[in-house]
Parts: C-alpha cells; structure tokens; sequence
C-alpha cells in the first residue's frame, strides 16, 4: 500500500510523474511525501465528512467509511511485452 502524506500540488506531480517514469515505481521519492506499508490486507478510510467516491470511471456515491480490501488472485492481469 501506498500512502501520500502531502496532498500538495507538487508533491502530487511528483508522485505521479515517478509512477510514469520508472515503470511504476515510487523508490526514488521523498519519503517525507510517500509512505510505502507492505503486508496490508484491508485498509478502511474515514471521512470527517461524506465523501464520493468511484470504481472504474463509475460515480458511486458519498459514504462515510470505505473499506478496501486484498484478495489475492481474483483478477488475472494480461501485461504486454515490448515488441522486438
């Protein structure tokens, strides 16, 4: 799991350019902004407000508490390789 501590503009972009930089990786970041947690199997948020929330594109309304969790093996991932 992933966690940001800083929602600044800034540190957003530079998440999120690392994330497209080095296939996906956030080892070079600042560890002040990006917290890395292995072995998490749930994890709940709680909003002091409601707040929305999507699925794949898909608005799926405002909720108090989302609470996310692993599944190991549930979805199958196709990967493309770089064509030779």
């Amino acid at each position: 799991m992933i966690g940001l501590r800083s929602l600044r503009f800034a540190d957003s972009l530079d998440v999120i350019s690392a994330v497209f930089r080095a296939n996906g990786s956030l080892s070079n970041t600042d560890p002040s902004v990006v917290q890395r947690i292995d072995d998490v199997r749930d994890v709940t948020v709680t909003g002091m407000h409601p707040f929305g929330h999507q699925l794949d594109g898909d608005h799926l309304g405002a909720v108090d508490e989302l609470q996310l969790e692993w599944v190991p093996d549930v979805l199958r991932l196709a990967v493309p390789t770089a064509s030779d």
